[in-house]
């Protein structure tokens, strides 16, 4: 059997349908939605995901969530790494600021037997929900929901929104404010 190439018209109906599902598709999403599935989306939506989880996963030590003792030489080497990972999530004033908490929550002063102020409660995200997306050269804006659940069953929802650069590194988060839902938080 000869294999037949595809007629002109075959394509340009393969071509026009996949087109409008594309559009519809968009359209059902919205077009601030949809560019999450761009490749930029894709970075930074990791970089949102990690900036959410910050508190509870840089600025929180493990042992924390065990009730096993630290020691100090332990705590700075996680004021070191922390200070580190930040820089893959923000940058300028931002990442200044995200550092100096780093230098405070995790300075090994804070230390009474081995356990720091900061482990009475342990939070974890549940979930961080993508919201819209804007892309422009060099820089966008994302929102997200993020759910934050404590040990002792109190929930947190919050309603965040950054300001972002496309560095050197990749994107990075150069403003970042959030606001607690309607009847979560303190």
């Amino acid at each position: 059997m000869k294999n037949r190439a595809a007629s002109p018209t075959v394509v340009r109906f393969t071509i026009a349908i996949a087109a409008i599902a594309l559009l519809a598709s968009g359209a059902w999403w919205g077009y601030k939605h949809v560019m999450w599935w761009t490749p930029a989306g894709r970075e930074i939506a990791q970089v949102v995901r990690g900036a959410a989880g910050v508190n509870e996963v840089l600025l929180t030590p493990p042992q924390a969530f065990t009730n096993r003792p630290i020691t100090r030489a332990g705590m700075l080497t996680l004021a070191r790494r922390a200070r580190a990972k930040l820089a893959d999530y923000y940058t300028e004033s931002e990442l200044t600021n995200w550092s100096a908490i780093a230098t405070r929550v995790l300075d090994p002063k804070t230390i009474h037997d081995g356990k720091t102020d900061a482990w009475v409660v342990h939070w974890r995200i549940d979930w961080v929900h993508l919201g819209e997306l804007t892309l422009s050269s060099g820089s966008a804006a994302a929102t997200a929901a993020v759910e934050a659940r404590s040990n002792r069953g109190i929930l947190n929802r919050m309603n965040y929104t950054w300001q972002l650069v496309r560095t050197r590194a990749g994107w990075r988060i150069k403003h970042e404010d959030f606001a607690f839902q309607p009847g979560y938080g303190p």
